[in-house]
């Protein structure tokens, strides 16, 4: 019995022996990296082996957030020939070529927002049996916000409630909105009560509305990295339920004041009737003079006077026979 354990633990001993001489370790940090934008980062990628073996290589995956790892995209890969298969376009180096002396990180430079996500370094050692050949390292790129946008919701009229809102496309880590108003010398406070503002949505919320609330408010998103500001103007005025009956009022009195000229028109034309002038009266049946034509009038003139011509010459003639007649009738009579 006792050789038969005596040989159990020597077998044991030897395969013990056989697992760590013939094991892959890989180590990679456990926390997340972290990196800003425009920096570089290493990706830290250890592992530990008996020997280098014909078949060893190394490879860097990368999965996007959201996505699985099994569907992570190859970026580099090392075979006894380093390929660039898809490194971010020449951003992805190995920080050791070969890698072949226990280090196979890698570094990123001028790190994008798209940057962000898993990678994966993989080795594989064929002499080895066992141990794990793998390790994740998550990285997040940080950077500062990115101009915010501030939008005006809701009617600026006295008594109303209006929203502020206030938000950064980019910006790692999530940033934060502080609204404030720009003081002035003429500004007039408002109770805290009034101006409610959530800090992670961007929200500020104005009650009840008064004149008190103009003026120039600014909001500004805030991160580990950097700032950024926007800024938004509030003229508070009255409702247009009381500009809508001021100018119906305006109207109504208008057309009241039309009707009150031409009513004083009508009675004075009734009661001072138009008192017609003598000889200015056209009458309406009257034939209107004809119109004659200069040469007729010429010629007509000219024939008058040739028949006046005539006629005082025929008078002038019978004056004289009757002259004469009775010249000879008195010479007659002076011989009898």
């Amino acid at each position: 019995m006792a050789p038969t354990l005596n040989g159990l633990l020597a077998v044991w001993i030897v395969s013990l022996n056989i697992d760590v001489a013939f094991s892959m370790d890989v180590t990679v940090p456990t926390d997340p990296v972290y990196g800003n934008v425009g920096s570089s980062v290493d990706l830290p990628c250890k592992y530990s082996t008996s020997t280098i073996e014909k078949g060893f290589n190394v490879e860097w995956r990368f999965a996007a957030p959201g996505t699985l790892p099994i569907n992570a995209q190859r970026m580099l890969y090392f075979d006894g020939q380093l390929y660039q298969i898809n490194s971010l376009r020449g951003r992805m180096q190995l920080l050791q070529d070969p890698p072949t002396g226990g280090i196979a990180s890698a570094r990123i430079t001028d790190l994008q927002p798209s940057d962000s996500g898993e990678y994966i370094c993989d080795i594989i050692n064929p002499g080895d049996w066992s141990g794990t050949g793998q390790g994740v390292i998550s990285l997040t790129v940080l950077m500062a916000p990115s101009t915010p946008e501030c939008l005006v919701t809701g009617n600026t009229l006295v008594g109303n409630d209006v929203t502020l809102s206030c938000h950064s496309s980019q910006g790692v880590p999530q940033p934060i909105y502080t609204w404030t108003r720009e003081k002035t010398a003429a500004q007039i406070p408002v109770p805290e009560a009034n101006m409610v503002q959530d800090q992670l949505s961007g929200t500020l919320l104005l009650r009840n509305l008064s004149y008190a609330f103009n003026g120039v408010y600014q909001c500004r998103a805030t991160n580990e990295i950097g700032a950024a500001s926007c800024t938004v103007s509030i003229r508070v005025s009255t409702s247009n339920a009381g500009v809508v009956a001021g100018a119906v009022m305006g109207a109504l009195l208008f057309l009241l004041l039309l009707a009150g000229v031409a009513g004083y028109f009508f009675w004075y034309r009734k009661n001072h009737p138009k008192t017609p002038t003598v000889g200015s009266e056209i009458r309406v049946d009257a034939m209107a003079p004809s119109f004659k034509n200069p040469s007729h009038d010429y010629e007509e003139n000219q024939s008058h006077l040739l028949s006046r011509s005539l006629d005082r010459h025929e008078t002038a003639s019978h004056t004289s026979h009757a002259s004469h007649a009775s010249h000879t009738s008195s010479q007659f009579n002076v011989v009898v």
